[in-house]
């Protein structure tokens, strides 16, 4: 919920980001932190 409003505040601040409503910014959030969490499987990320 904290990154689908971060979405729309950052559709506010950019001329070129538009976000038509919550759902689309909350699905969208969705789909950046599940590429996020692929890309650091991928990656491996820090271990110790």
């Amino acid at each position: 919920m904290i990154n689908a409003f971060m979405v729309l505040l950052a559709a506010n601040f950019f001329k070129g980001v538009y976000v038509d409503g919550f759902w689309w910014a909350l699905a969208f959030s969705i789909l950046l932190s599940l590429g996020s969490s692929i890309l650091y499987s991928l990656v491996g990320g820090k271990k110790e």
